[in-house]
């Protein structure tokens, strides 16, 4: 990539050199271009180099990245799904990024909001639909697991910049006490997109005051979803 951003930025500083060289002789047969529109000029010339070649995954991922799921968007993309640590493996927070298959750069990447009252989480699971992605996040209260809960939310995403678009927390049908749930990570039958439109997410759970006796469960969430 950077032999060809190199490339048009050098073409783009000859159009810049000429334009300049043009308004010092009346003579020019081109029209004399004001800065601001060179400078324009400039700005679109880089950004269509980036655009058109994406970033190497090394540049938008954080070292502390952990992959947790991959799914195919369109043939063409991945949607990559995963958990950033910090240097001591601790405070994870959600993350999600889109790379190119064909030449495995990565055209977006972000960090996805923690829910309130949260202290870290992981994204497990990516649903491609149409310009969307859904992101499951499962996110806990604390750091010490045994006294932790583990809530789930489903994150709309822009598929084509990363934007957040919408979330809504995933709940146990029926429940009004403290418990905890979780859904196995990267396996993409727990969490479904209906024909409906409905995200369908089935997982594990238990009640805080019976952690030895877990329970399986199912879950919708009607999309779109809403800030």
């Amino acid at each position: 990539m950077a032999k060809h951003v190199f490339f048009l930025l050098t073409r783009a500083h000859s159009i810049a050199g000429a334009m300049f060289s043009d308004f010092h002789h009346p003579d020019s047969r081109h029209p004399y271009m004001p800065s601001r529109h060179l400078f324009g000029l400039l700005a679109s010339t880089m950004f269509m180099a980036l655009a058109s070649t994406g970033l190497r995954a090394e540049s938008l991922v954080p070292k502390g990245f952990s992959e947790y799921a991959k799914a195919s968007l369109d043939g063409s993309r991945h949607c990559v799904v995963g958990a950033v640590r910090d240097e001591d493996g601790m405070n994870a927070k959600p993350f999600a990024y889109v790379d190119d298959v064909a030449s495995k750069r990565v055209m977006w990447a972000r960090s996805i909001a923690l829910p309130a009252h949260t202290v870290q989480g992981r994204a497990t699971h990516c649903i491609a639909s149409g310009d969307v992605l859904y992101v499951l996040v499962q996110s806990d209260t604390q750091t010490q697991q045994s006294l932790s809960q583990t809530v789930l939310n489903v994150v709309q995403l822009d598929a084509a910049t990363g934007k957040a678009q919408g979330t809504a927390r995933v709940d146990v049908p029926g429940l009004k006490v403290a418990y905890s749930a979780w859904v196995d990570d990267g396996d993409s039958g727990h969490v479904q997109k209906e024909a409906d439109g409905q995200i369908h997410v089935k997982g594990t759970y238990f009640l805080m005051d019976s952690p030895d006796d877990p329970k399986e469960f199912s879950a919708k969430v009607k999309t779109p979803l809403d800030h």
